[in-house]
C-alpha cells in the first residue's frame, strides 16, 4: 500500500481496541488545509470492509483575531453606550467572543451585571461572529475611575486570540475648574503683561484653556492679539503639566489705557469624549492704574520748631478715579532721621544709628489723613520725609522732599547785667542783659517787667505806672538791651526791680526771674 500521506490512497494500520480505533498523526498538518479520511474494517479472516466510512474537515491551528474600537486607548468618556470591537477568523469562524472589564481603583471585574473579585481574569462570554458589543450602565462608572478593557475571539476549533487586544479610558463626566489668579477682580495694576491662572480636571487631562480680554466701562471692545475689535475673541493660552495645571496668556503692554478699566473671563475645556465638558469663569473687572498717588505732611510744617510732637500727620490722595471702581492709597510710610547724632526712626520704637539711609515705618490713621505717634523726641533737628503707596503698587514718583524741623523742649535762660544789681543811677538807665537758648533752639524775644518797689507798680509807657503788670520787650539777642523808660518815669531815691524772661522759637518760655 501507499506510504505517502499525499497519496490520495495512502491506508494506514491503526490501533484496535475493542470497537473502536486510533490513528495518531503528530506532524505535517497544514493551517487551512482540507483533509478526507476514509476508514475500512478487515476482520481475522481477512475479510474487508466493502463499503468505506468517509469524513472531511479542514485543519485550522491558527488564532483568531480580537481588537476593541470603543473605547480609544487613554482617551475620556463622560458616555459610553456600549463597548465595542471586531473578530477576525481566517480558516474557520468565530465562535464566541469574550470581553473582560476591570476597574482600576479595587481591581474588580464586570461581570455583567455588577462589579465582583476575582482570583483570576473574568471574562464576559457574548456571540460569535465579526462585531461584538457589551454594554455597562453610566451608574456604574465612578467620574474620575479608569477602566481597562481586553477582547479575546475562540474559533470553532477552540483557538484563543494571544495576546488579547486590550484599551484604558477615564470616565469623566465633571467639567474641569478653571480659575483666574491675577488679575483679581476689583484688582488694581501698574503692568498686566501676563495672564495667569490654574485648571483642573478629574481626568488630570484639560485640553484647552482660552481667554477674554475686553475693555469696560467705556469701550466696549475685545482684544485678538494686536488690537481691539468689536468681536468677543477667546485667545488660546499656554498650559502647563502639574496638578493643578497653570496657565498663561501674553499680552502687549501697549494694550493697556491708564485709569481704564477691563474685564478678563477664561474658559477651559477637557478631552472627553464624544463631546468636551466646559466651564467658563465668572468675569473678573479690574483697573489699569499709574497715575501715581500724591502725600503731605501737615505736621510738622518745615523750617518750624516744636516743643514737642505729638502726632505726625498729614494727607495722601490718587488722583485716579473710574467707573465704580477708584484707585485709592493704599499705604503711607514715613522716613524720620535725626540730624545729630545722626539716627533714623525704627519699626522698634526707637532712634538707631546703624539703621540704614532706606528705614521707612508704616502710618497709621486712614490713607487719606494719616498719623504716626509714639516717638520719643530729643531736642534736635530733624528730616521727614513721607510717600504714597496706591493699590496698583504706584510709588511718588518724587516722594515728599526732607521737611526740616526742630524740636526744642527747653526754655532759655535770661538776666539783666545793668545797671548792676544794688546800685544807684543817676540818668535814665538804658537796661542790659544776655540770653541764651540751648541748641538747637532759637531765641524769640526777651521780655521784661519794671516794678516801682515802693508801691509795686509796675511801667506802662510814658511817665506812667500801674498796679497792672506791663511787659516790655526787648530785642532778641543773645545780648540784649532795652531803651524804653521815659524821662521824668523814674524819681529820686527810690528803688526799682528788673525782672526779664526770654522766649524761644519752639513757644518755650522762661519763669520770670527777679534781676
Amino acid at each position: 500500500a501507499p506510504t505517502s500521506l499525499s497519496d490520495p490512497l495512502n491506508w494506514r494500520g491503526s490501533t484496535f481496541t475493542a470497537g473502536s480505533w486510533v490513528y495518531a498523526i503528530s506532524t505535517g498538518w497544514v493551517t487551512g488545509t482540507a483533509y478526507t479520511v476514509k476508514a475500512r474494517g478487515e476482520d481475522l479472516a481477512g475479510n474487508l470492509q466493502t463499503s468505506l466510512t468517509t469524513y472531511a474537515f479542514t485543519f485550522d491551528a491558527s488564532r483568531p483575531g480580537s481588537s476593541i474600537t470603543t473605547p480609544e486607548n487613554g482617551k475620556q468618556y463622560k458616555s459610553l453606550p456600549a463597548i465595542a470591537g471586531a473578530a477576525s477568523e481566517g480558516v474557520s469562524s468565530v465562535a464566541e467572543n469574550q470581553v473582560l472589564v476591570q476597574r482600576q481603583l479595587d481591581s474588580f471585574y464586570w461581570n455583567g451585571s455588577t462589579w465582583q473579585f476575582s482570583g483570576s481574569d473574568l471574562y464576559n462570554l457574548l456571540a460569535g461572529g465579526g462585531v461584538w458589543t457589551l454594554s455597562i450602565p453610566a451608574t456604574h462608572y465612578t467620574d474620575g475611575g479608569i477602566y481597562s478593557v481586553k477582547s479575546r475571539a475562540k474559533d470553532t476549533p477552540g483557538n484563543l486570540t494571544s495576546p488579547p487586544a486590550s484599551a484604558a479610558f477615564t470616565w469623566d463626566v465633571s467639567s474641569p475648574t478653571v480659575v483666574i489668579s491675577t488679575p483679581l477682580a476689583s484688582g488694581f495694576y501698574n503692568g498686566m503683561t501676563t495672564i495667569t491662572g490654574t485648571t483642573n480636571d478629574v481626568s488630570a487631562d484639560t485640553q484647552t484653556v482660552s481667554v477674554v480680554l475686553q475693555q469696560n466701562f467705556v469701550l466696549f471692545q475685545y482684544w485678538d492679539g494686536n488690537t481691539w475689535q468689536g468681536t468677543e475673541t477667546f485667545l488660546p493660552a499656554v498650559v502647563f503639566s502639574g496638578s493643578p495645571r497653570t496657565w498663561r496668556l501674553s499680552v502687549l503692554a501697549t494694550a493697556y489705557v491708564d485709569g481704564r478699566g477691563y474685564l478678563t473671563k477664561a474658559r477651559a475645556f477637557d478631552n472627553t469624549l464624544p463631546s468636551k465638558n466646559e466651564t467658563t469663569t465668572p468675569t473678573n473687572i479690574w483697573i489699569y492704574d499709574i497715575t501715581l498717588p500724591l502725600s503731605t505732611s501737615t505736621m510738622p510744617l518745615n523750617g518750624l520748631t516744636y516743643t514737642a510732637i505729638t502726632t505726625l500727620a498729614g494727607t495722601a490722595s490718587d488722583p485716579l478715579g473710574v467707573g465704580p471702581l477708584t484707585s485709592e492709597v493704599q499705604k503711607v510710610e514715613l522716613r524720620l532721621r535725626r540730624v545729630a547724632p545722626p539716627a533714623y526712626w525704627t519699626s522698634g520704637l526707637v532712634f538707631d544709628g546703624a539703621a540704614p539711609a532706606e528705614t521707612w515705618v508704616l502710618a497709621g490713621g486712614t490713607t487719606s489723613n494719616w498719623t504716626y505717634t509714639g516717638i520719643t523726641w530729643t531736642e534736635a533737628n530733624y528730616e521727614l520725609n513721607v510717600r504714597a503707596f496706591d493699590r496698583a503698587g504706584n510709588l511718588q514718583a518724587s516722594y515728599v522732599p526732607p521737611i526740616s524741623f526742630t524740636v526744642d523742649p527747653t526754655p532759655p535762660v535770661s538776666a539783666a547785667t545793668s545797671p548792676v544789681s544794688g546800685t544807684f543811677a543817676g540818668t535814665i538807665p538804658v537796661i542790659y542783659g544776655t540770653a541764651f537758648d540751648p541748641p538747637p533752639g532759637s531765641l524769640l524775644d526777651v521780655r521784661l517787667k519794671i516794678r516801682r518797689n515802693t508801691d509795686n507798680y509796675y511801667y506802662a509807657s510814658g511817665i506812667s505806672w500801674g498796679a497792672a503788670v506791663t511787659t516790655q520787650t526787648a530785642a532778641a539777642t543773645v545780648a540784649w538791651s532795652y531803651s524804653g523808660l521815659a524821662a521824668g518815669s523814674l524819681a529820686t531815691g527810690t528803688s526799682y526791680t528788673v525782672m526779664p524772661w526770654a522766649r524761644d522759637q519752639a513757644g518755650n518760655e522762661e519763669v520770670a526771674g527777679t534781676s
